[in-house]
């Protein structure tokens, strides 16, 4: 039976999503004064009462990524899985509870609940994803590092935080278009770094001539 997977988008309003996301309907979580942790956590209040995808606003979607993403999903739908991390990093699929990179991130309906209980209870001074991953080692809570990337981050600056400067390097050469482009697997990608580094820089040129 398919699954009634909500999407959601993490913005601050002031950036146009890239023409990808036309591919699905999506609900936008507004942080308008650009707390992010503060806002991370009244978004999981209103997300956690779904499955759903919660994206970033500073990405590219793959090509058939609705199909792609859920087909993925049905496979582990109780496991929070994300779908960009480590985006250099050349690695299979793994479990860990390293929260970084929230490019584009599956909890399934309640997975919430403890990190809201937790950053209710305390104001946090660390990055989101740092604030994750220790209440993820303090419950023991999973996250499924999947391979290859669905979605490929532009990393111009962060809007969420502006100390985040977009210096190109959480751009991903395991991008599954890319892939698609060069007629590789992903078990072939490493064996093919440099092709993929230079596909990935000419997709680039005209977004990074605009910053």
């Amino acid at each position: 039976m398919p699954m009634n997977i909500k999407y959601f988008v993490r913005t601050t309003g002031e950036r146009t999503l890239d023409k990808s996301f036309s591919q699905i309907e999506y609900e936008l979580l507004v942080d308008k004064e650009h707390k992010p942790l503060q806002s991370l956590l009244n978004q999981f209040k209103i997300t956690n009462e779904y499955d759903a995808v919660i994206l970033e606003d500073d990405i590219i979607l793959c090509e058939n990524f609705k199909n792609r993403i859920e087909e993925v999903i049905e496979k582990y739908p109780s496991q929070i899985i994300n779908f960009f991390n480590a985006p250099t990093l050349y690695q299979d699929i793994l479990i860990n509870d390293n929260f970084c990179f929230s490019q584009c991130r599956y909890y399934p309906k309640g997975s919430c609940t403890k990190f809201i209980e937790e950053m209710s209870k305390r104001r946090y001074v660390w990055q989101p994803c740092i604030v994750l991953s220790r209440i993820a080692k303090q419950y023991n809570i999973s996250i499924l590092q999947y391979r290859p990337h669905l979605v490929q981050h532009i990393d111009n600056s962060s809007l969420f935080n502006p100390r985040m400067l977009g210096n190109g390097k959480r751009r991903s050469y395991y991008f599954i278009d890319y892939l698609d482009e060069l007629g590789i697997t992903y078990e072939e990608a490493n064996n093919h770094k440099e092709e993929l580094i230079n596909l990935m820089k000419e997709k680039f040129k005209e977004i990074d001539s605009k910053k």
